[in-house]
Parts: C-alpha cells; sequence; structure tokens
C-alpha cells in the first residue's frame, strides 16, 4: 500500500472513532470529572466486541474477558419509595437513568423481579450488550455486613429475606449501604471532591448518613478516600419519650427528618402540601415545612459537633421540597451551632435522585476490579 493510501485509510478511521463516540456520547449525560476520574482508573482501550445479543436480565452468559476490559457498569438504588437504576459507561463518563416507585407490601419474589427488570430496563435503554457489563453495585437501605450480606432493612423488611448476591450468577456484584453510596458519589464527583472530612445525609423514607474521610498522600501522589454509613436515624431525639413518660411519641430521629414527619403532621400527600405552601406562606402546609426545616437544622448542629466536617450535602427525595424548608433550617443551625468558627458547608446533593445509584455503580466496578 503506498503512503497515501496508509494516510487515507488512518484518516477513515479516525472519523469512524470520532462519530462512535459522538453517538455515545449523546446517548446519556457526561460530565468532565467523570470522565477524567475514568480516565486515571482504567485501562482505556477498544478490543473486539462481540456480537450484540439480548439475554433475559437475570441470565448473563460467562464472558473470560477481566472487568477492567467491559464496558459498562450497573448501580442500583433500593429505597423505601423507589428502586432506581444508571448503566454507567466507564469509557466516555456517560450514563443512562431509570427509576420505578417501590411498595411497602412487596413480597420478596416481587423485589427480586423488579431489580432483574431495572437491570434489563437500563441495559436495553442505553443499548449495551449483557456481556459488556463488568460489575454491578446495589445500594440498600439498612444495615450490610462485610460479606455484603444485608442484615436488616427497618422500611423494605422484605428485602431482608432477598439473597441479593444470588441474584446474579456470572457476574461480579457488590452490596452497599444506599447512604454510602451516595456519599461515595459525592466525594469523587461532587460537593466532597475536595472536603478531607465530610458528612453526606439522605432525606427521604428513612434517615440515612456517611461519613467521608480522605487521607491525602504525596509519595505515591494519591488520596485514600474512606467511607463509614452512620445509622444517624435511629439515634434517640426525644429524651421524654425514651424515659417512657410520653411512650406515644416518636422516639428516633428518623421520625423528625424524613417522610415519617409529614406522615403523622399531615393526612396531605408531602407533594400536595409543597403545592400548598408555595401558594400561600402563611398556611398550615408552610409552617409544617418551616418545622421540618427547624427539626433538619437541629440534626446539622448536632452532626457538627460530632464530626466538625468541612461539608455537609444533602440528598434524599425530599431534596425536592428543599427550598420549601431551607430558610428555617440554615436559620436553626447557626444559632444551635456549638463550636465557635465557621459553619460548614451546607450543600444539596450534586446529583439529585441518581447519586445513589451512580455511587453504586462506581463503587461495584472498584470493588470487581
Amino acid at each position: 500500500m503506498t503512503d497515501s493510501g496508509k494516510r487515507q485509510k488512518h484518516s477513515l478511521n479516525g472519523m469512524r472513532r470520532k462519530e462512535e463516540g459522538q453517538r455515545e456520547r449523546d446517548s446519556g449525560r457526561s460530565m468532565s470529572p467523570l470522565r477524567n476520574y475514568l480516565l486515571r482508573n482504567y485501562v482505556l482501550f477498544s478490543p473486539t466486541q462481540p456480537p450484540p445479543t439480548q439475554f433475559p436480565a437475570f441470565h448473563i452468559p460467562h464472558d473470560p474477558r477481566p472487568t477492567y476490559m467491559k464496558r459498562f457498569s450497573i448501580g442500583i438504588d433500593i429505597g423505601g419509595t423507589k428502586i432506581a437504576g444508571i448503566l454507567l459507561n466507564k469509557w466516555t463518563g456517560a450514563w443512562v437513568f431509570s427509576e420505578i416507585l417501590t411498595r411497602h407490601a412487596w413480597s420478596p419474589r416481587d423485589l427480586r423481579d423488579i431489580v432483574h427488570s431495572m437491570v434489563e430496563e437500563v441495559a436495553v435503554k442505553g443499548g449495551a450488550d449483557f456481556r459488556q457489563i463488568g460489575s454491578i453495585g446495589v445500594g440498600v437501605p439498612g444495615v450490610v455486613d462485610e460479606r455484603g450480606r444485608i442484615k436488616k432493612v427497618p422500611n423494605l423488611p422484605a428485602l431482608e429475606r432477598v439473597d441479593v448476591l444470588r441474584l446474579f450468577p456470572g457476574i461480579k456484584l457488590t452490596v452497599w449501604n444506599d447512604a454510602a453510596c451516595a456519599a461515595f458519589a459525592e466525594a469523587k464527583l461532587g460537593h466532597q471532591r475536595a472536603s478531607v472530612l465530610g458528612v453526606h445525609l439522605t432525606l427521604g423514607t428513612g434517615l440515612g448518613g456517611a461519613v467521608l474521610e480522605r487521607e491525602r498522600r504525596r509519595f505515591p501522589m494519591r488520596d485514600i478516600l474512606q467511607v463509614q454509613k452512620i445509622e444517624i436515624g435511629h439515634i434517640g431525639a426525644n429524651m421524654a419519650a425514651a424515659a417512657e413518660e410520653h411512650p406515644d411519641e416518636p422516639y428516633e430521629l428518623e421520625a423528625f427528618c424524613s417522610r415519617a414527619f409529614f406522615r403523622r403532621s399531615s393526612a396531605k400527600h408531602v407533594q400536595t402540601l409543597y403545592e400548598d405552601a408555595k401558594r400561600d406562606r402563611n398556611s398550615d402546609a408552610s409552617s409544617t415545612f418551616l418545622r421540618f426545616g427547624a427539626h433538619v437544622g437541629s440534626l446539622l448542629a448536632t452532626v457538627d459537633t460530632l464530626f466538625q466536617p468541612e461539608t455537609i450535602t444533602l440528598g434524599g427525595g425530599l431534596m425536592a421540597y428543599y427550598d420549601a424548608f431551607k430558610p428555617s433550617m440554615m436559620r436553626v443551625y447557626r444559632r444551635r451551632k456549638f463550636l465557635p468558627g465557621q459553619p460548614a458547608r451546607i450543600r444539596p446533593s450534586a446529583f439529585g435522585p441518581e447519586g445513589g445509584a451512580l455511587g453504586a455503580a462506581l463503587y461495584g466496578s472498584i470493588a470487581a476490579g
């Protein structure tokens, strides 16, 4: 082949690669921090791909290639209100998101089937062959031991009877606490990227949290990140109820800083209360959000006293109504902050409802190697 023929061939290959990259970028949302992080942690090259074949989500065929050569990672966030899923393309930094509402009365079989369906939905939605999926990360709202086995899920008890580790034979699966997954995403790509010590809180069906600590090393030049979940929602807050002086009153922090507060305060759904509060700031709905914000502000002051974090990020389903309770939350937090000095930075989650599933996908891909 002549020199001109070789140059023409290389030019055509370059144009083809650009078109493929553009299609992948158009298939999902891409963020430069995510792409930079993946570029630092994965070997990016394109092996010969097998012919695309669609398989049921619960039957993933064996692929002898190592995990780092597979393009996709899936994250599943199982919550008390919804189940969210993300298909993460590790080579481009793009992802596809989907979610479905959950029911407390679901049986273990229903939960198993809906997790299978969620994996299949995000894979088909993102155009991924199941043999290209290298790992699956699952975040659950409860206690998980070192081996990834679920011990206790207060808001979704049916999940305790589901062996999540055996849901997808033939693929590397990791189970972690959902708040820890969301904190991991914030620490890697969100508002906690520059924090040496931070706290992430999830305000939703329940109250969860995680503490992240980063150790910076010069030799070698890398950060060591540790994320530890904290069951802050089950810490006692009402001492009168604890002493059984008022046994009918709620006792734990979760009763004041989660959806349980709105269920106890009003017969209306929280979305209806939010719409009423936006229409009339002097209504009972507006005062309900102000009282909820005061409880969250007291929680932030307690977290500030216990951990002294640089940044506190807030996630969970109730952050959709953040503007309704933020003023009273910040006012109470500044008034009840115990330690002197600058208050911690309070930030809403950088990823909204996608944070838990994104963190599960990232953690699952790293844990799988």
